[in-house]
């Protein structure tokens, strides 16, 4: 290929779209010198931080990339050609669990994304995509599902028999996190701005219930359904005002994972609730 269309986000006026269809020369990842192969895009997700990107609310945004985290396709190039993989787009993490010293990015911003008929990624990033799910489910799980699954079980440890809450149902990490929560057999409560979103979760996902996160002193109201049982655990992506109710819902020595702030970045947390829990970021 000579070209390949995509949709790159360009600095703007602020009346004007920030993204763009162009076909754009091929190039290989910035800085990365060997060992990539191009992929050929059979489907891509979009996520919230596409969005935040085209607000320019995203560190790190480099103008003329190409949009799009998750992704997965056909390799068209060496010993693999031919193969179906699903795109780790955390380039330059590496295998360990931790993140690492030296730095790393995203595709999407600082490099390339998957919004593209081709992307070049990294060997080590691609993975086999398994047999049993579709392209488009399997350009769904990246970013959400490796996200939820490092905040439920690598930082927050959860187990079987937990309470578990996850706010903000309806969001693709929420959902994620949801899923294996329940899978892991941990007793798991959600909250939503929506009536249906909870039903929904309660209905497909199997979760215990919820409560509306839009009505004050929610944590309350979450206690009351659950007979006064306190969350071992909380997955929260929501931040802001809401996180403080949150740690209104911790047993003693419980874990809140933050893993976004999309009510707000700042947030105020009684300390004696902080002092008697485990906040990891």
């Amino acid at each position: 290929m000579s070209s390949t269309k995509a949709w790159i986000i360009q600095d703007c006026p602020t009346n004007e779209k920030v993204l763009r269809a162009v076909f754009v020369p091929d190039k290989p990842l910035l800085g990365l010198t060997g060992g990539y192969l191009t992929v050929r895009v059979t489907a891509s997700a979009l996520n919230h931080r596409d969005y935040f990107i085209t607000q320019k609310l995203y560190p790190g945004i480099r103008m003329g990339s190409t949009l799009g985290g998750d992704g997965c396709g056909i390799v068209v190039e060496g010993p693999r050609a031919g193969q179906s993989v699903i795109i780790d787009p955390m380039i330059g993490w590496g295998p360990q669990e931790e993140p690492p010293l030296k730095p790393f990015g995203t595709l999407g911003t600082p490099f390339d994304g998957t919004f593209a008929e081709y992307v070049v990624v990294p060997e080590q990033n691609l993975y086999p995509k398994p047999p049993h799910l579709t392209d488009i489910q399997s350009a769904a799980i990246p970013l959400a599902g490796v996200t939820a699954f490092r905040a439920l079980v690598t930082k927050g440890a959860a187990r079987a028999g937990q309470h578990v809450l996850v706010t903000g149902i309806g969001g693709g990490v929420a959902v994620f996190a949801a899923q294996f929560a329940v899978a892991l057999g941990c007793k798991v409560y959600v909250t939503s701005s929506s009536n249906e979103k909870i039903h929904t979760a309660v209905k497909v996902l199997r979760v215990q219930g919820g409560v509306q996160y839009m009505e004050a002193g929610w944590s309350k109201r979450l206690l009351a359904l659950t007979q006064g049982q306190l969350m071992d655990l909380v997955v929260d992506g929501a931040g802001g005002p809401g996180l403080n109710e949150c740690f209104k819902c911790l047993r003693p020595g419980g874990k809140v994972v933050t893993i976004g702030s999309t009510t707000g970045p700042h947030a105020t947390i009684a300390i004696c609730r902080l002092c008697s829990s485990d906040n990891v970021n």
